[in-house]
């Protein structure tokens, strides 16, 4: 199992199971995190990024990356925002 994408979702979350499926389809590997069997995790991700919206997906090469639906924080270079899963796959995938 590849680590260095680890995507946090719920699984009753429609865009959540909808990336998830993509990433399978296009054979990317990707640890998957469940946050309805981890609320504790799930609490702290929200307060740390100021979201509340799944999934979110953080990519873990050199630095690392968090992909967020929305936040209320400072756009950085570790922080981006995604408008769609089509638009998140794209960096994903490349």
């Amino acid at each position: 199992m590849r680590n260095d994408i680890i995507v946090y979702a719920l699984e009753t979350c429609d865009k959540c199971n909808m990336l998830k499926n993509e990433l399978n389809r296009n054979g990317i590997q990707y640890q998957y995190i469940n946050i309805n069997e981890n609320n504790v995790l799930g609490d702290k991700l929200e307060e740390v990024y100021k979201c509340t919206s799944y999934p979110m997906v953080l990519i873990n090469k050199v630095g690392y990356i968090m992909f967020l639906p929305h936040t209320s924080l400072p756009i950085t270079p570790n922080i981006k925002i995604y408008n769609s899963i089509d638009e998140l796959l794209k960096y994903l995938i490349n």
